[in-house]
């Protein structure tokens, strides 16, 4: 994370620290979901993807996880964009996360 903080100019140790955690069996959802915000505030649409995607196998009930990544699928300036997947990981979102306002903003999206 603090790689992540710094920026652009230590992205190589930040993806390598990130590939360390994956391969040590990482299980923190909370440090993985930072992650993932700090990838994607730099645009690391890819890599942010990734963090979010082992949160959601780590704590497969946090809906917010699955509404973050279906917005990286979805984003316009993300060059990978996958509009099927962004779907499916909006409806899983709406079944988990909590609130009624959230859940039909959510469905708004879809």
């Amino acid at each position: 994370m603090l790689c992540l903080k710094y920026g652009q100019q230590r992205l190589q140790q930040a993806r390598f620290s990130m590939k360390q955690a994956v391969s040590l069996g990482i299980k923190d959802s909370m440090m993985l979901e930072e992650i993932g915000d700090l990838f994607e505030s730099e645009a690391l649409y890819h890599d942010a993807a990734g963090a979010y995607t082992i949160c959601s196998n780590v704590d497969p009930t946090n809906g917010a996880v699955l509404q973050k990544l279906g917005g990286i699928y979805c984003n316009e300036s993300n060059p990978n964009q996958d509009k099927d997947a962004a779907i499916n990981c909006f409806k899983d979102a709406i079944e988990l996360i909590k609130g009624q306002t959230n859940k039909e903003n959510l469905a708004y999206t879809l």
